[in-house]
C-alpha cells in the first residue's frame, strides 16, 4: 500500500489528504477545507466521512506543532521556525507599537522639558522599549532575521542613551531628544517596512512517503492538555499586557498632578455629551476656571507648593462631580473646565458660585497658608455654540472678561463679550498697522529729585492717536492687547530705539539727563533683548548709564537663568534698572538680594490719598527704609498734591512724579523746557550740569 499526506498552507489556504492504495476496490477520500467532496463505496454503497481525510492532516499536523511547543524551547522554535519562514508578525507588531510610543514620549519631552508629566511618560515608555528589545527574548530571536539586526542595536543604543538624559534630571537636554526623536522616525520606519515584508501569507509542505497512519488517543488528549496549559500562559501575558495598556490609556486621559481628565480627553469625548444633550434635550454649561495668581504661587513657593495647590484643585472638582452631572477636565496649566449636564429650567450658578466660594477658601500647603482664587466665565449649550471647540473659545473670552472686571468674578458669555473681543482684534490689527506705519509717538514724564528740585530724568511714555480724527487712543486700552499678543516684543523694540533717538537730542542740551523705558516681561523671553539695546545706545552715541529700565516685579520672581544672565549682561553695560509698582505683586523679596537692582517706583496706589491714610504712610515709610538699607533709591509716582509732595520730602524720599509736578510733555517741548532750565538759552549752563527748577510744569 502506498500512503501520501500533503498539506497547502497554513493561513486559510488549502489542506488536502490524499489516501491511495493499490488495491483496485480501495476508495479514494479527499478532504479540501470547506469543500470537502463525499466519495461513495462503489461495492457496498455507503458513504465514507470525510473527517478521516481532513482529520488526519489536521491532527497530525496540530499534533506535530503542539510536540514542537511543548518539548522545545521558545527561542529554539523560534530559531527553528525562522529557518521555515515563519514569523511572529504580532510580536512584532507589538514591538513596533512600542517604538511609536517611545516616539511620541520623546518629542513631548522636547516640548515640555520642565513639565513632571513629561519624565513620567518619557520614563514609562523606555521602560516598555527596554522589556521589549533588552530584556525579554525577542531580541535573541528576532537577531537571527538579517532586516532587525540594525534595528536592535539601535534600540538598545537609545534606551541607554534616554536613560543618561533622564538621570540628568529636568529640564531635559531638547537637542540630545531631538537626536533621538530622529533615530526613532527612522527605526519606526525601517521596521514597518520589514513588518510588512514578513507579513505574507506562508506556504508549509508536509511529505510522509511509505507511513503507516497512528491512530492516537490519549496522547492527543496529553499533548491537548499541555496545549491548554501553553494557552493559559499566554492568556496570562495578553492579559498582563492589556493591563498595562489599561494604565496607559488612562494616563493618556487623565492629568497627572490632579487627577482629573485632561484636555485630550475632553477633545476626544466632548462632542458626545453634546449629542447626548441633545437627544435627551438638556443644556450643558461649559464653565471654565482660570486661577487667579498661580503663576506667582509658583514662582514664590516653588512648583512643590504650586502642585500642592493644583491637587488641591483637583479634589475639590472631583467632589464636584460626583455630587452632580459633572464632568471635569485641566486644559492648561491654571484653567479646568466643567461640563454641567442640566435641564433648561435648571440654573447651574448655585453650583458654580458655591464651587468658587470652596476655592477662595483659605488652605494649608505645607508651612504656607494661601488662598486659591479662580476667575469663571460660562458658555452654554445650545443657546451659545454647538460644538465644544466653540463653547470652550466663548468660556475663555467670557473668563478674560472676568479678569478685567477685578477677577474672582463669574461672568457669561454674550454678544456684547463677542463684540469687544471682535473690537480687540480689530485693536491689534490697527495697532500692527500703526507700528508699521510709524504712527506711535513717544511723550516724556519729567522726574524730580526732591531734595535739589532738580529734573533728574525723564520716563517715555508711548502714545497713539487715531489716524482718522487725530483723538488720542488711551494706552490702558491698547498695551493689554499688545500684551496678550507678542506684539508687545515689538512695540518694546520699537520703543527702546525711538527713546535713544529722542534722547540723544535732549541730552545735547541736558547731558546728565537719564531717561527711563518700560519693558514688558514678555520681553525678557526675547534672546535679542540685550543687544536691541546695545545697538541702540551705541547709534544714538549715548552710555548706558543714561538708560534705566523700568520691569515689573513678575519678570523677577521667576528669577529663570534666561532673566537673570540678561540683567547681569545689562547691568554690565550700565544700564540701570528700576521695579516699577513695587509692592503690587505677589512677589518673593529674595530676588532683591540676588539680583542687580538700582531703584523702586512707589506704586500711585500707595500716593494716592497718602495724605489722608495712616496705614498708607506706614507702607510707604517701610519701603523707603528697605530701599536705604538694600542703597536703592525710590521714586515715588502719581504725585498729585502739594500734601503727598511736602510728606515725601519729610520722609526723604529721593525723587518724584506726577502731574503736580509736570504733566507728559512732548519731545521738542521737553526740549524747550530743558533748555530754558540748563540755562543753554542764555548760554550759561549750571556749573554742574544739573537741569534744575522751582516750578512746575504742569
Amino acid at each position: 500500500m502506498q500512503f501520501d499526506v500533503m498539506s497547502g498552507r497554513v493561513n486559510g489556504t488549502t489542506v488536502v489528504s490524499h489516501l491511495q492504495t493499490d488495491d483496485v476496490s480501495g476508495e479514494t477520500v479527499k478532504a479540501r477545507g470547506a469543500n470537502t467532496e463525499r466519495h461513495v463505496d462503489q461495492k457496498k454503497g455507503r458513504r465514507l466521512s470525510p473527517k478521516i481525510g481532513l482529520g488526519t492532516a489536521g491532527t497530525g499536523l496540530a499534533c506535530v506543532l503542539t510536540i514542537i511547543i511543548v518539548f522545545g524551547t521558545f527561542r529554539q522554535v523560534s530559531a527553528e521556525l525562522l529557518n521555515y519562514g515563519f514569523q511572529s508578525t504580532r510580536e512584532l507588531h507589538s514591538m513596533l507599537r512600542d517604538v511609536a510610543h517611545l516616539g511620541d514620549s520623546v518629542t513631548a519631552a522636547r516640548l515640555a522639558p520642565t513639565h513632571p508629566e513629561s519624565l513620567y511618560q518619557l520614563a514609562k515608555a523606555t521602560d516598555l522599549a527596554y522589556v521589549s528589545f533588552i530584556r525579554q527574548d525577542r531580541s535573541a530571536t528576532l537577531k537571527h532575521i538579517p532586516q532587525y539586526e540594525p534595528a536592535i542595536e539601535e534600540m538598545e543604543r537609545i534606551v541607554r542613551d534616554l536613560d543618561e538624559i533622564k538621570a540628568a534630571g529636568q529640564p531635559f537636554d531638547t537637542d540630545a531628544l531631538q537626536f533621538v526623536e530622529n533615530d526613532l522616525v527612522a527605526i519606526e520606519k525601517q521596521m514597518n517596512e520589514s513588518y510588512y515584508a514578513f507579513g505574507e501569507r506562508i506556504g508549509i509542505e508536509l511529505i510522509a512517503l511509505g507511513r503507516r497512519v497512528v491512530l492516537l488517543g490519549w496522547q492527543i488528549a496529553a499533548l491537548l492538555v499541555a496545549f491548554s496549559v501553553v494557552t493559559i500562559g499566554a492568556v496570562l501575558l495578553v492579559i498582563n499586557r492589556r493591563e498595562t495598556l489599561r494604565e496607559m490609556r488612562h494616563l493618556a486621559s487623565h492629568d497627572l498632578a490632579t487627577g482629573v481628565r485632561n484636555r485630550v480627553w475632553l477633545s476626544l469625548h466632548g462632542d458626545r455629551l453634546l449629542a447626548e444633550a441633545r437627544r435627551l434635550d438638556r443644556r450643558v454649561d461649559i464653565a471654565l476656571f482660570d486661577l487667579d495668581h498661580f503663576k506667582s504661587i509658583n514662582d514664590s513657593f516653588g512648583h512643590h507648593v504650586g502642585d500642592q495647590v493644583l491637587e488641591h484643585i483637583g479634589k475639590i472638582l472631583l467632589e464636584t462631580a460626583q455630587e452632580a452631572e459633572v464632568e471635569v477636565a485641566r486644559i492648561g496649566g491654571d484653567e479646568f473646565a466643567l461640563a454641567i449636564s442640566s435641564p433648561f429650567d435648571q440654573d447651574n450658578t448655585t453650583l458654580i458660585s458655591g464651587l468658587m466660594e470652596r476655592l477662595n477658601q483659605y488652605a494649608q500647603f505645607g508651612p504656607h497658608r494661601l488662598r486659591v482664587g479662580a476667575s469663571c466665565g460660562i458658555a452654554s449649550f445650545p443657546g451659545d455654540a454647538s460644538d465644544l471647540e466653540t463653547l470652550l473659545k466663548y468660556a475663555d473670552h467670557a473668563t478674560y472678561a472676568a479678569k478685567a472686571q477685578g477677577r474672582g468674578l463669574i461672568v457669561r458669555f454674550t454678544d456684547r463679550i463677542l463684540a469687544q473681543v471682535k473690537r480687540n482684534a480689530n485693536m491689534e490689527a490697527r495697532l500692527k498697522s500703526a507700528l508699521a506705519g510709524n504712527e506711535l509717538f513717544l511723550e516724556w514724564q519729567l522726574q524730580y529729585e526732591l531734595r535739589t528740585g532738580c529734573v533728574s530724568g525723564v520716563e517715555a511714555l508711548l502714545r497713539w492717536n487715531d489716524p482718522k480724527d487725530g483723538q488720542p487712543i488711551s494706552p490702558a486700552e491698547f498695551i493689554p492687547i499688545a500684551e496678550k499678543s507678542d506684539l508687545i516684543i515689538a512695540l518694546d523694540r520699537y520703543v527702546v530705539n525711538r527713546a535713544c533717538a529722542e534722547a540723544a537730542l535732549l541730552r545735547a542740551v541736558a547731558p546728565n539727563l537719564t531717561f527711563s523705558v518700560n519693558l514688558s516681561g514678555k520681553s525678557f523671553g526675547d534672546p535679542g533683548l540685550s543687544a536691541v539695546i546695545k545697538n541702540a545706545l551705541e547709534e544714538n552715541g549715548l552710555p548706558g548709564s543714561s538708560l534705566e529700565l523700568e520691569i515689573t516685579e513678575g519678570v523677577f520672581v521667576g528669577n529663570s537663568p534666561l532673566v537673570k544672565s540678561m540683567l547681569e549682561e545689562i547691568a554690565e553695560s550700565g544700564v540701570g534698572v528700576a521695579i516699577d509698582d513695587f509692592g503690587t505683586g505677589y512677589s518673593n523679596l529674595a530676588y532683591l538680594a540676588e539680583l542687580s537692582i538700582d531703584r523702586f517706583k512707589i506704586d500711585r496706589s500707595f500716593i494716592n490719598g497718602l495724605e489722608n491714610a495712616t496705614k498708607k504712610q506706614k507702607l510707604v515709610l517701610s519701603i523707603l527704609a528697605l530701599g536705604r538699607s538694600l542703597e536703592i533709591t525710590a521714586v515715588a509716582e502719581g504725585v498729585e498734591n502739594d500734601a503727598q509732595m511736602r510728606f515725601l520730602i519729610d520722609s526723604e524720599c529721593e525723587f518724584a512724579q506726577g502731574y503736580h509736578l509736570s504733566v507728559p510733555l512732548s519731545t521738542q517741548r521737553l526740549h524747550d523746557y530743558l533748555r530754558v532750565v540748563s540755562g543753554a538759552d542764555s548760554g550759561q549752563r549750571q556749573e554742574d550740569g544739573s537741569n534744575c527748577s522751582h516750578g512746575s510744569t504742569a
